[in-house]
């Protein structure tokens, strides 16, 4: 019996110590808050038998909490304690009365992972006392929570972090602990610990009506799915984005991260079926948003080196219809028709093109196959003399937008021009208008750009600039 006694002393002197040192506990019980209450009849139902030790135990908790001064309130809950925990030693530990009077005890003493692990016990043998101990632990909670967040708006994450596991310790069935440590490692650039938080927090489950709760787990959600693809986890990024997106479809952004998460977990015709959707749905509303024409031409690109031409053509015209001026696009489109080998499409998209860039030969060579694909020889001899006799091709190679003007960076290279009979044509200097214009085709500004004969093979710099609000693309003519 002396063993079972000095191992109790021993623990709570050691009980003792580590409170001294856990600024929970040391929060918790600086003021005295709340008082004795008998435990619900449903649980009190449940706490049935103990011993003198048990009994002696629930009376010292008592005195404890009807005492206004937190010194004598510990000092009176240290001897609930130790009487408790000789009952346990004592073979009192096969009773729920035990487990949940040393519970409170703990809860009072501010020792959180104590009263968890009581309150655990006490819940396997009286589950009826369900109810009173989460009306127990949740005003420590509200406190415990109320103290982290104070320390986080004092920017002392590390004790932050502290009272947030304390306060998911005492209440798991809660997100906001999981949260708030997540939000914290964020700031920190922890990412690989913050990941480990939003999924705690979106393992939480929501019950209904709460609302508060499913916003959280819903945030908690994305930002897995973030992380997750992130650290290249992709099947995993999969389940967290397709669960977010079963409570709000209609959030572009994640269905781009699942369409990532596909690509990078080797379901490719998961993320093609994706991308059909949102492509579609680009641009019809905030509710289904979509991509930019940015990412819905990118989205084409790819469709088109994998040989899935029509869809690529769908995507490209997505794209145009969200920019109309979009000429990377426009080419796409091009190319398209040239592999599909319809001629009349080519030839209008070609004009297009060159009107835009009368000097781009990729685009008159285009222009030029749709005439030999729809049998227009006339045209075509027409186009092939013209391009023979350019003296210089342009490529344009950069597009800047600034706050209040925008500006082109290209080069021009000489050609050996000929005439139509072959007979060869001297380098020659070419004067080009480049026109900035904004999302209607309205010319802003323009400027002359002088570019010198050039020999064959040879290089010129070709740059330009304009000023003026509201500009969005370009072209040039010969002048």
């Amino acid at each position: 019996m002396k063993r079972v006694l000095w191992s109790a002393v021993a623990l709570v002197a050691w009980t003792s110590a580590a409170q001294a040192q856990d600024p929970v506990a040391q929060a918790l019980t600086a003021t005295a808050v709340g008082g004795w209450q008998e435990p619900a009849k449903a649980c009190a139902d449940q706490l049935h038998g103990g011993d003198f030790r048990v009994n002696s135990g629930k009376t010292y908790y008592k005195t404890a909490m009807e005492q206004s001064t937190p010194s004598n309130r510990q000092r009176i809950l240290k001897n609930a304690q130790s009487n408790l925990i000789d009952a346990i030693g004592a073979g009192q530990g096969k009773i729920a009365t035990t487990w949940y009077w040393l519970g409170r005890t703990d809860l009072g003493m501010g020792d959180v992972a104590g009263a968890d692990s009581s309150f655990t016990k006490a819940l396997a043998l009286a589950p009826g006392c369900k109810e009173d101990i989460k009306n127990q632990t949740n005003p420590v909670w509200f406190r415990i929570v109320g103290f982290a967040e104070e320390k986080q708006k004092a920017g002392d994450y590390d004790q932050a972090l502290v009272f947030f596991r304390a306060a998911s310790l005492l209440n798991p069935t809660s997100a906001v602990g999981y949260m708030s440590m997540a939000n914290i490692f964020i700031q920190q650039k922890n990412q690989d610990s913050a990941l480990v938080y939003y999924l705690k927090a979106a393992a939480v489950p929501v019950a209904q009506g709460d609302t508060a709760s499913a916003g959280w787990r819903l945030q908690a959600l994305y930002n897995s799915g973030v992380l997750l693809l992130g650290a290249q986890r992709y099947p995993e990024a999969v389940k967290s984005f397709q669960e977010y997106l079963a409570i709000a479809p209609d959030d572009a952004d994640a269905q781009k991260g699942l369409i990532q998460a596909y690509r990078g977990a080797g379901m490719a015709d998961s993320a093609k079926a994706a991308e059909g959707r949102l492509v579609t749905a680009s641009g019809t509303g905030t509710a289904a948003a979509g991509f930019s024409a940015d990412e819905v031409y990118e989205i084409g690109r790819k469709q088109f080196v994998d040989k899935e031409y029509d869809a690529a053509l769908q995507s490209f015209a997505k794209a145009l219809e969200l920019r109309p001026w979009f000429r990377e696009a426009l080419n796409g489109e091009a190319n398209v028709y040239y592999y599909k080998k319809n001629g009349d499409s080519l030839v209008a998209t070609g004009r297009r093109l060159l009107a835009m860039e009368p000097l781009n030969e990729g685009y008159a060579k285009l222009y030029a196959y749709g005439f030999q694909l729809t049998k227009q020889q006339d045209s075509l001899i027409r186009i092939a003399n013209e391009l023979a006799a350019w003296p210089v091709m342009v490529e344009i190679s950069q597009f800047k937008l600034g706050a209040d003007g925008a500006s082109v960076v290209g080069v021009a290279t000489g050609r050996a021009a000929t005439e139509p009979s072959g007979k060869p044509l001297k380098p020659a200097p070419v004067t080009l208008v480049f026109e900035f214009l904004d999302a209607k085709g309205e010319v802003i500004a323009s400027q002359d750009v002088a570019i010198p004969a050039l020999a064959e093979a040879k290089d010129g710099p070709v740059t330009a600039a304009g000023q003026g609000a509201g500009i969005v693309t370009w072209r040039y003519r010969r002048k």
